[in-house]
């Protein structure tokens, strides 16, 4: 893949332009893939297939986008877009890829009081609208921490939130309003290969400070470290985070 290049199909056909793919209506989810290997690829599939039947949308062609995701990932790495939209009774099925190169500096988070429907929440959907008011609300940061009502930390706009607490990893239950990622699935399966205890729990902006470590996750992020929230205070650094980051891209490569 040209280093400098974003390849989109729109029904396996290439376009010139990005096409409009936010509009509510339609659902999405967004892949990583490493030297060619597409990392998560039956999580995503099978999270595509379960939001499309609960929206009451036409089933995926799984094994064509199989063959599109391949054809704009070429064989680096890369983040790929898959975004299925209602069109005449059936899915619009458009792929975009592009270079990726994980970030190496540590994320600043702002916290943000969440408007998401918490009907809407569990399921990864085209309407972005509550998540990138909250982005907005977070300008200057890398991300929005979305907070409930009472002040419960519930995820990021992208990510999902962990604390590391002695040898507890901490995260929000998933029963609260928030979308419960591949990626923390994982983690919580994958923590005590690497000896931590997994724990969903309440959790305040406090209590991510206070940790040992925070860390947010996500399918092409895998895990990263926090080093700021509410730009006063910072998290102190773990070289778990890293170990985490290790053992997730492993058990990616695995989930075909």
């Amino acid at each position: 893949m040209d280093p400098d290049r974003t390849i989109v199909l729109v029904d396996g056909r290439p376009v010139g332009a990005e096409p409009r793919t936010r509009a509510p209506g339609g659902v999405f989810t967004t892949l990583r893939t490493v030297r060619g290997r597409v990392l998560f690829l039956a999580d995503h599939l099978e999270r595509l297939e379960r939001t499309a039947a609960a929206l009451a949308l036409p089933p995926p062609q799984l094994e064509t986008l199989v063959d599109e995701i391949a054809a704009v990932a070429g064989s680096g790495d890369a983040r790929v877009r898959v975004t299925l939209l209602p069109e005449a009774g059936r899915l619009l099925r458009v792929v975009e890829g592009a270079p990726y190169s994980a970030p190496d500096t540590p994320w600043r988070l702002v916290p943000v009081r969440s408007l998401v429907d918490p009907a809407l929440a569990a399921l990864k959907t085209t309407d972005r609208r509550p998540y990138e008011t909250a982005r907005e609300q977070a300008a200057g940061a890398h991300d929005a921490l979305l907070c409930d009502a009472t002040g419960r930390v519930l995820e990021c706009t992208i990510a999902n939130v962990f604390a590391l607490r002695g040898k507890q990893l901490l995260t929000p239950p998933s029963r609260r309003s928030l979308l419960p990622g591949i990626a923390r699935r994982r983690l919580l399966e994958l923590a005590p290969d690497v000896g931590l205890e997994p724990v969903e729990t309440v959790l305040h902006v406090s209590d991510l400070v206070d940790a040992d470590a925070c860390l947010v996750t996500n399918a092409v992020l895998l895990a990263h470290p926090v080093a700021e929230i509410a730009g006063k205070a910072r998290c102190g650094a773990d070289e778990r985070v890293g170990r985490l980051r290790e053992a997730l891209l492993r058990v990616g490569f695995e989930s075909v």
